[in-house]
């Protein structure tokens, strides 16, 4: 049986997160964890190495999101990613990211991107970081977006699936009624 190194963060969970390479969950987050649990139904990931929690990352909605920063409507944002100091930072942040992206894809309210604001709304991510992560500046400043279309792997020739099955699935020959000559007994 495979165990998956990923695991969902509710509301509940949130607060029995480690204190990691940045600081323990303030009372601030609980509230966006809350938050984003009631509009995505979890408020984040944690990352497992060795059977003890590597890293962890939460998200929030924008409205719940500092003020002074313009975030998006469609986004989901990163408030908080912490990884431990023996762990190494880019491997455990990119599967934080993911495995957050991941299940913002298959939320039941639609989110768009990830975004970010490395110097003010997450101060424990490097701007270089989030960038080698896939996230790109914007046009509002100090925040960086990260769009979910970015994030998904498509098969080689998988857009044209729907035009080969279409061209395989033909329309049956109308059907026609029988002709009195052809009834003779």
């Amino acid at each position: 049986m495979i165990v998956s190194r990923l695991q969902r963060v509710g509301a509940a969970s949130v607060g029995a997160l480690p204190p990691l390479g940045g600081g323990a969950v303030g009372e601030a987050d609980l509230l966006r964890a809350r938050l984003a649990d009631s509009v995505w139904g979890f408020a984040g990931v944690a990352y497992f190495a060795g059977g003890r929690c590597a890293g962890w990352l939460l998200l929030s909605p924008p409205p719940a999101a500092p003020a002074e920063l313009a975030f998006e409507p469609d986004a989901a944002v990163l408030t908080a990613l912490r990884v431990a100091p023996s762990e190494s930072l880019r491997r455990v942040s990119k599967e934080l990211v993911r495995g957050a992206c991941a299940r913002l894809l298959r939320a039941p309210r639609p989110v768009a991107a990830v975004e970010a604001a490395p110097a003010a709304g997450c101060p424990d991510v490097s701007g270089g970081l989030l960038a080698e992560l896939g996230f790109v500046a914007t046009d509002r400043p100090g925040i960086v977006r990260l769009e979910l279309s970015a994030t998904v792997r498509w098969w080689r020739g998988l857009s044209e699936l729907p035009g080969r099955l279409g061209e395989l699935v033909q329309p049956a020959p109308p059907v026609e009624p029988a002709r009195r000559s052809e009834l003779r007994v």
